[in-house]
């Protein structure tokens, strides 16, 4: 929006302000109404191809390239407990981590999250004692969120 007003007519500053604070917050508004929209149709679709998967292995490759587009990560892995192990099954991600690996539960977060049954978000993986620190230098993760199932 562009306008002016003169010194002269400082006296309408206030209603011009209200009026451009109104525009906005419609904006807003309207933007807001059309994300939510389109997130919803996101959401029927990737329900619409879970549905159509038969296998554990296209599961896998829906949930992890959908995560990784709707939270704009740089990855997103799909880990399986396996009695006291973390097998990272599948991946979306700039570049590979740990697909195919096995970990034991007690040696990283997703184990911590998977016994817990907690999620677990940490905004600098350095500065958590339950990361392995080590495993992470040569990557590109900083931080990451970590879901939790409620099986076990």
């Amino acid at each position: 929006m562009t306008d002016f007003i003169s010194k002269a007519d400082l006296s309408r500053l206030t209603a011009w302000l209200r009026n451009a604070y109104d525009i906005r917050t419609k904006a807003i508004a309207t933007s807001a109404s059309s994300q939510s929209a389109e997130a919803l149709q996101q959401l029927v679709t990737v329900l619409q191809e879970l549905s159509r998967a038969r296998t554990t292995e296209t599961v896998q490759m829906i949930v992890c390239s959908t995560a990784r587009r709707l939270t704009g990560a740089d990855g997103a892995s799909f880990v399986l407990r396996e009695q006291e192990q973390c097998f990272y099954a599948d991946e979306d991600a700039i570049t590979p981590l740990w697909k195919g690996q096995r970990f034991p539960l007690s040696a990283c977060i997703s184990g911590w999250v998977m016994t817990h049954r907690e999620a677990a978000v940490l905004e600098d993986i350095y500065a958590d004692a339950r990361i392995p620190h080590d495993a992470y230098r040569p990557t590109f993760v900083k931080t990451s969120c970590y879901g939790a199932d409620s099986r076990a």
